[in-house]
């Protein structure tokens, strides 16, 4: 049997191979879509940011304004319903963020800092977050059950496979929708440049990378020409009345 081990291998390093280099073209022209339901996978805020800001978002997910998460916790999460969402936690009391606590959800590891009061007493904050993330749970599950189209918006590091991996896992999980994976990286260029990582069974990987990122563009800030280019290439199917919010974090 060891004759076979490199051919399994070299197979192996073809399909990674071809998964990386089939639609490796890089362009600078945008790719309009037309969906259904677009929200955030993370891994920050700014992706809720910049839906909102491009009147894209039109209700609330309980990963918009979640920091720190993995591709395999987001999947984790909708194929579970986001049963085991922030149920076991650790508190840092030490830190804050304009008066919010930092709470760790350690199961899934996801961070959050902009959902606790911290001159509210725990237990009553524990509850009232739990609830609201529940709604906002069952709302976006809904929302992509009705849907024929969704779009993920991601800004993130994570490798070709890893993308790749992960939108035939969520697919699963929704099958029989058309589901596109928006992912934005810091690159070198003002313009975004647009990749095609994956397209395949309804199915459909696109990086976009810009200069997003250092001292003039902060990760929790990003670039807002160059969001806004990437946002515009997003069309809802309906119009929507623009989520009606009196906070930054709704």
């Amino acid at each position: 049997l060891m004759f076979l081990f490199p051919l399994i291998s070299n197979s192996i390093t073809y399909a990674e191979t071809q998964i990386k280099n089939s639609n490796s073209k890089t362009s600078n022209e945008t790719e309009k879509i037309n969906v259904d339901f677009a929200f955030s996978i993370g891994n920050d805020c700014v992706c809720a940011k910049y839906l909102r800001e491009n009147n894209l978002r039109f209700q609330s997910s309980p990963l918009d304004w979640m920091f720190d998460y993995s591709l395999k916790t987001v999947n984790h999460l909708f194929k579970t319903e986001f049963k085991d969402f922030f149920k076991q936690i650790r508190v840092n009391n030490k830190k804050e963020l304009y008066g919010k606590l930092y709470v760790y959800d350690t199961k899934n590891h996801i961070e959050s800092h902009n959902h606790y009061m911290k001159n509210v007493p725990f237990a009553q904050e524990r509850k009232r977050v739990d609830s609201m993330m529940k709604k906002r749970a069952e709302s976006t599950i809904n929302t992509i059950k009705k849907s024929k189209s969704v779009a993920l918006i991601s800004h993130r590091n994570n490798s070709d496979k890893e993308f790749t991996e992960f939108i035939k896992e969520f697919g699963k999980t929704y099958p029989n929708k058309k589901i596109y994976l928006i992912n934005i990286k810091h690159g070198k260029s003002e313009t975004p440049e647009k990749r095609i990582i994956y397209n395949k069974d309804n199915l459909k990987v696109i990086e976009y990378k810009f200069i997003n990122g250092g001292k003039k563009y902060p990760n929790w800030y990003g670039n807002p020409n160059g969001w806004a280019q990437v946002m515009k290439t997003i069309q809802l199917s309906e119009k929507h009345q623009p989520l009606p919010s009196k906070k930054f974090h709704d």
